[in-house]
């Protein structure tokens, strides 16, 4: 019915009870209902308002100042410390083998130290950090591994030192990951400043090389300091984005890591996941603290 049709009902009709019906609908109509929808329009509004101001407080988080982020590991200093020679072991080949420590992070961090003979050049041995790949930590041994490659480069005419990494045989420290954490390259770079205050050492001359999980180490490290490695060298290095070690990177490969470790490796990861969501749906965040981006 329009409004016409309506009157000419309560004209006509002889049931007051009907007219008493129709006029109090009619006032219903005309005088409330329209203050319902406009509150509920306001109250939509303002709900909206709430969130365009949730989204713009979102688009200033400075993911710049996350510990992992590639800015914020530029503007920290490792400065490492004296070379200490623990002790001398019995080497494989024609050149000297130590034991040796340094401090990063306030922990004390063993590490494979091998030293050429024969006559040092005048400015010192061109050096080189070995950063070693993933070994279970609880079975890691400073001396136990990559000795053929470390007599090699050592023969060359290399210093080469491999770093345990903390929480690696007698390193201080609690294992972490090498992906989700800037630990392990934080003592890669404090190995490097303190071979450059080793006496035998060319500070000038100083490289990395990297397998497998050290390889991104050696990236992290080349984005914090590309200034300072002159040369790296990566041997099966693990090696993606973060979009793929957040999710297939399992599936493309043959070898299957036990449980053990990958709870190792992936350490951090689902903190991370949950404070700041997937690759690819914040971008931003996982571009900030990719050393391959």
């Amino acid at each position: 019915y329009n409004k016409i049709d309506i009157l000419n009902i309560m004209n006509n009709t002889e049931n007051h009870y009907l007219k008493y019906f129709l006029v109090i609908s009619l006032a219903l109509a005309i005088f409330i209902l329209p203050n319902l929808f406009e509150s509920k329009t306001t109250k939509t509004e303002a709900e909206t308002a709430q969130i365009i101001s949730v989204a713009d407080n979102v688009t200033k988080i400075d993911y710049k100042n996350y510990p992992l982020s590639i800015d914020r590991m530029r503007k920290a200093k490792y400065e490492g410390s004296e070379l200490i020679i623990e002790s001398k072991i019995q080497s494989d080949g024609y050149y000297n083998k130590y034991i040796a420590s340094y401090i990063s992070d306030n922990l004390k961090i063993y590490g494979l130290l091998t030293i050429p003979a024969g006559e040092m050049p005048k400015d010192g041995w061109p050096t080189i950090v070995f950063n070693h790949g993933y070994i279970r930590p609880n079975k890691y041994k400073t001396t136990g591994y990559y000795k053929p490659y470390i007599r090699s480069l050592t023969n060359a005419g290399y210093i080469v030192f491999m770093p345990d990494y903390r929480g690696h045989d007698k390193s201080d420290g609690e294992p972490d990951s090498q992906y989700f954490s800037p630990s392990y390259t934080i003592d890669a770079l404090n190995a490097m400043e303190s071979l450059k205050k080793f006496k035998y050492v060319n500070p000038d001359k100083i490289g990395m090389w990297g397998h497998s999980d050290g390889g991104n180490v050696i990236m992290r490290a080349i984005a914090t300091r590309p200034d300072d490695i002159k040369v790296a060298v990566i041997w099966g290095g693990v090696m993606a984005s973060y979009d793929i070690l957040t999710s297939d990177w399992q599936q493309m490969v043959t070898y299957q890591q036990p449980q053990y470790d990958l709870d190792i490796e992936n350490m951090h990861m689902k903190e991370l996941i949950e404070t700041h969501d997937w690759p690819r749906d914040n971008p931003d965040f996982w571009n900030s603290i990719d050393p391959l981006n």
